[in-house]
């Protein structure tokens, strides 16, 4: 909308409209920025809670012969194993 009524103000601008045709053209680059300026700041803050979800992915993955953070239940029965068994 902001766009037609850009190419409106050019079109049509003669010597009496010229500043309202001018103050148009402003206001269409000036919206124009600020709308490209929140696109590309939800875009980084989308990409940087991507990361940080890897991130706290990543850190959460269990190293071979290392201890786990909880017990395990057996699902068939039995005794839940004792801490020293992890070692």
């Amino acid at each position: 909308m902001m766009w037609l009524l850009g190419c409106v103000a050019v079109i049509t601008s003669d010597y009496v409209h010229y500043w309202f045709n001018l103050a148009l053209v402003v206001a269409d680059y000036i919206l124009l920025t600020i709308f490209t300026m929140c696109i590309t700041a939800c875009y980084m803050d989308h990409k940087y809670r991507v990361e940080q979800a890897k991130l706290n992915v990543d850190t959460k993955v269990v190293v071979k012969g290392g201890k786990p953070n909880c017990y395990r239940i057996p699902l068939a029965g039995g005794t839940t194993p004792k801490s020293s068994e992890y070692r």
